[in-house]
């Protein structure tokens, strides 16, 4: 008998090492023959204002937004960010959001570790690097109920959530709040298995997902598991936001591969960082 989850044997075919999968039926948005699968949007007209002020990203003018046609809910921006401005927000990562501020995989007490400042002692101690996965903004998702308390939340940074509700003007969602975020960090091993993002009590409020560092294999499919994924190409800077129905569809990221060496140049810990592994900033609108 066949396998009907025709998710999951796309998810298997993509993740394989040996032989490493074919490409060439994934979608790379920075392929110019590929952006004709899109309905680019016109920056000047979604956004009373082109300028933004130290928000760490280029000027909303310069920004490509555009929606999959195939799949309704999905938009894509391009050039939302410029090299340093990628390297500022995964410093944020790296630095801050890794803070024992926040709740983070390496705090669990089955791990039976005592990280205070991930980002020096990781320096110090290099087994550290990889034993952090996540990390949780504001509202902290709860992994075992799929819920949301109102009294289990740290603050959530300024600067993200200015930068949010400029993403989420560009498409529609004038008065976005971010709320919640989860920071994942991926070395080339790691992936995401195929879910669906349901949990927050707004559904409508789309989610908006950052990439920085290495690239990824991103598959999104429909409301069941029985549906094709389409296999998308994600880049450092390449920002998706998913609206209900995409948010709503099975997606998830098989593989991690290796992208353009933007990072290799440089001699610090974030720089080396990046060059073996993404970090993907996942924000949410929960109430």
């Amino acid at each position: 008998m066949g396998d009907d989850n025709q998710f999951r044997s796309v998810f298997k075919y993509y993740k394989k090492k040996q032989p490493p999968p074919s490409l060439n039926e994934v979608i790379d948005t920075h392929n110019s023959d590929h952006w004709d699968l899109f309905k680019e949007s016109d920056v000047t007209a979604s956004f009373s204002g082109n300028t933004v002020k130290n928000g760490h990203c280029n000027q909303i003018s310069e920004w490509k937004v555009a929606s999959f046609n195939a799949t309704p809910g999905l938009v894509v921006m391009r050039n939302v960010f410029s090299s340093s401005d990628q390297m500022y927000w995964a410093s944020k990562c790296l630095q801050e959001y890794s803070s024992d501020t926040f709740k983070r995989n390496i705090d669990h007490q089955s791990l039976n570790l005592s990280v205070g400042n991930w980002w020096e002692e990781s320096q110090q101690d290099v087994t550290l690097v990889d034993k952090l996965r996540w990390s949780t903004l504001g509202y902290h998702h709860d992994w075992d109920t799929k819920v949301y308390k109102d009294d289990n939340h740290s603050i959530f940074p300024t600067e993200l959530a200015h930068l949010s509700s400029q993403i989420a003007g560009m498409v529609g969602y004038p008065g976005y709040k971010a709320e919640a975020a989860i920071v994942n960090y991926y070395p080339f091993s790691a992936t995401l298995s195929g879910h669906t993002d349901h949990s927050e009590q707004n559904l409508t409020a789309p989610l908006i997902s950052i990439s920085l560092g290495q690239s990824a294999i991103f598959l999104l499919g429909g409301t069941s598991l029985q549906e094709v994924p389409t296999a998308f190409l994600i880049r450092s800077g390449d920002v998706l936001v998913m609206e209900e129905r995409a948010r709503l569809a099975y997606h998830g990221v098989p593989k991690i591969l290796p992208g353009p060496d933007s990072w290799g140049g440089g001699e610090g810990f974030c720089s080396k960082y990046l060059s073996t592994h993404r970090i993907n900033i996942n924000i949410r609108q929960v109430y």
